[in-house]
């Protein structure tokens, strides 16, 4: 008898393994399961004792004995929330096979899809990006990501002018420059707002118009006008936008500016001029000039001083390499003071400081990461003070697009098989 009870566990291990990899899984009732005929809900009606629920979802359906029984919770060995079939009248009893109904692929099947770009996720989408040559950038999702990986592994005319503005639609999208409630005048061309939402620096920008029929469109700007309240749109078009011409009176419209703009330089043979436009953020969360290896001042051996308002600190050190202890790991900061977590060694006069400014450094070091050559501006993504000194406090900051610039860098440099040769110009788009 033991060694049938041997084999039975070994043919039923192997069989629940070959449902898995098949798409189903099943599991044992440890426990009756009463029936619930006409609406009656007896005591044990609604919650299944089984043996696992390992790797099951936490709602789905199962089948016992013919029955369809949806389930909304689950426990490591219970099913529960049952939705009973009011028309089964007899028990389903210890023993009997719960199978689950929700799965709609097997293993081998999930493993396959993990394969392409359009199911994977996650890790197995990084391999799939690096193997286009194309890394995750910061902060993209993995519906973007895979979009960008779409877009550049099977778009034909890599280098062409639509092509550029995919890419950039993709690598951009959370820095559109969006608004509402403008006024289309068909006849003019013109979108009318009742404030000044429109900067002049918005010339020969593309902005996507959201209205309806003909007036959902992208159209380029030609001027700006009425003190920023009028955005006049080319009522020609070009190969590579719309025509306003067709545009029609309709009110409450709601619209966003691309931040990039493609130009054909006419000094370069088959070269285009990639230049983008991006607002400085406006929330001074997370941003700060990063002045690094300034040499501070020994205030007392608890006490330096730097010379710019602090934003968050990154640490004390005795000399460059930062090798040693980091005398002020806890961002303890008030205006340009650092109180040290510990004190210094007797006699120190001068220390090595890395930290966040609020205003532009006058004078910028040589350190991390900054050069004698000017000021570096970085995002500062951990334990962010948010204290801001100042009366009224700054409201601006510096652009930051993490490590999309060297990616859009090295997919311009992708896009030249049809003979063009982009060039990327980063400037800074004022607020109206």
């Amino acid at each position: 008898m033991s060694l049938y009870g041997y084999l039975r566990g070994f043919v039923d291990a192997v069989g629940e393994e070959l449902n898995h990899l098949a798409g189903f899984e099943m599991t044992r009732l440890t426990a009756d399961l009463l029936a619930a005929p006409f609406g009656t809900s007896p005591a044990g009606s609604a919650t299944a004792s089984v043996e696992s629920t390992y790797g099951w979802p936490n709602s789905g359906v199962v089948y016992v004995g013919g029955e369809r029984i949806p389930y909304s919770g689950r426990t490591a060995t219970t099913l529960t929330g049952l939705e009973r079939d009011p028309t089964v009248r007899e028990p389903h009893r210890k023993g009997d096979t719960v199978v689950l109904w929700t799965r709609d692929r097997s293993a081998v099947e999930k493993a396959r899809l993990s394969l392409f770009v359009d199911h994977a996720s996650g890790a197995f989408l990084d391999v799939i990006g690096r193997n286009y040559g194309v890394p995750r950038y910061l902060g993209a999702d993995d519906d973007d990501y895979r979009a960008l990986i779409k877009t550049l592994a099977y778009q034909a005319g890599k280098g062409r002018r639509k092509s550029l503005n995919e890419l950039l639609a993709i690598l951009l999208s959370d820095q559109y420059h969006t608004g509402a409630a403008v006024d289309v005048d068909g006849p003019a061309n013109q979108l009318k707002a009742s404030s000044a939402a429109f900067s002049p620096d918005a010339v020969d920008y593309l902005v996507r118009v959201k209205g309806t029929g003909a007036n959902d469109r992208l159209c380029r700007i030609k001027s700006v006008s009425g003190t920023h309240m009028e955005a006049n749109l080319d009522p020609q078009g070009s190969p590579w936008w719309q025509s306003a011409e067709p545009l029609v009176d309709e009110q409450g419209v709601d619209w966003e500016i691309l931040p990039w703009r493609i130009i054909e330089t006419p000094y370069k043979r088959n070269t285009v001029l990639v230049r983008l436009g991006l607002a400085a953020p406006e929330s001074p969360s997370g941003y700060a000039y990063l002045q690094g290896g300034e040499e501070g001042t020994v205030v007392n051996l608890g006490t330096v001083e730097v010379d710019h308002n602090i934003r968050q600190v990154l640490g004390v050190w005795l000399d460059r390499t930062r090798a040693g202890t980091n005398y002020a790991d806890q961002n303890n900061f008030s205006g340009k003071q650092i109180t040290l977590d510990s004190q210094l060694p007797g006699g120190t006069t001068s220390v090595i400081v890395d930290y966040g400014a609020v205003e532009e450094p006058s004078s910028p070091t040589t350190g991390i990461p900054g050069g004698a050559g000017g000021v570096a501006s970085a995002q500062l993504l951990a334990d962010v003070n948010e204290r801001n000194p100042g009366d009224p406090p700054q409201t601006r900051y510096p652009l930051y697009l993490g490590d999309r610039v060297g990616l859009i860098r090295r997919i311009l440099d992708l896009l030249t098989v049809a003979g063009v040769i982009p060039e990327l110009e980063v400037e800074t788009l004022e607020a109206p």
